[in-house]
């Protein structure tokens, strides 16, 4: 048996009892395991399994297949905010997204486990919070973490300093900003937004829900993010229209 903290990522209902649970865990990194009886009694594993809720779960390992067994679950934290916003609860569901389709199976990592539930309490949690700023900031976080580095400061073709208060192009295949001298890359940053984008890459993600930035430029840099994204997990998340809540 194993016990760690444990997220549900993703639930599917299994045959008439049972559900098959995507798990983003402390110790495992995402995992499958077959929770069963769940679907037959609330009792089976109290409110643990609610959406979005952190807790400790006993699981027993399987050296078969993929698919392990949730033995126990007990709650440790909901987060009701969520649920009573539309713009939180997108979001947050967006960010379990994005750890699904960009940290590999079967890897411990504290410093995402960590980053994940932090920036989700954040968001449930803060009265005044820019989800636009959090979100950036996270996959900024996130990306790097998973070998994704996006680069926000130095041109990524000549690889020299970009000036402060400089216009310059992003180009997700070249990993980030281009300098205008080398050109080339689907969007233009104006000024602004190439300060913004360093910014939010240096930044903690708790600072960066705090600042205010103009909407209009997080846009541009939301749209350049997406197309990293795409481009070097060849995915893209299916809540990525979260942002029409706004």
């Amino acid at each position: 048996m194993l016990t760690t903290d444990a997220i549900i990522i993703k639930t599917v209902n299994y045959k008439e009892t049972d559900k098959i649970l995507t798990l983003f865990t402390l110790k495992m990194g995402i995992i499958s395991v077959i929770a069963k009886g769940a679907r037959k009694s609330m009792k089976r594993f109290g409110g643990a399994l609610e959406p979005f809720a952190l807790f400790e779960a006993v699981i027993q390992t399987s050296k078969k297949n993929s698919l392990h067994v949730l033995h126990e679950a007990k709650s440790k934290k909901t987060y009701l905010g969520l649920a009573t916003d539309l713009k939180k609860l997108s979001s947050a569901a967006y960010i379990l997204e994005m750890v699904n389709i960009t940290i590999n199976n079967d890897i411990e990592e504290n410093r995402m486990f960590e980053l994940v539930i932090n920036t989700i309490e954040l968001i449930n949690s803060s009265e005044q919070i820019n989800i636009r700023a959090t979100v950036i900031s996270f996959n900024l976080r996130l990306l790097s973490m998973n070998g994704f580095e996006v680069s926000t400061s130095l041109c990524s073709i000549c690889g020299k300093q970009l000036p402060d208060n400089r216009a310059a192009y992003f180009n997700p295949q070249k990993g980030g900003i281009t300098c205008t001298a080398c050109g080339g890359g689907p969007i233009l940053l104006n000024n602004s937004s190439t300060s913004i984008l360093k910014e939010l890459s240096k930044i903690p993600v708790f600072e960066a829900s705090q600042r205010k930035f103009n909407s209009e430029q997080l846009q541009d840099i939301e749209q350049c993010m997406d197309l990293f994204i795409k481009y070097h997990l060849e995915k893209e998340p299916i809540n990525i229209n979260f942002r029409s809540s706004y």
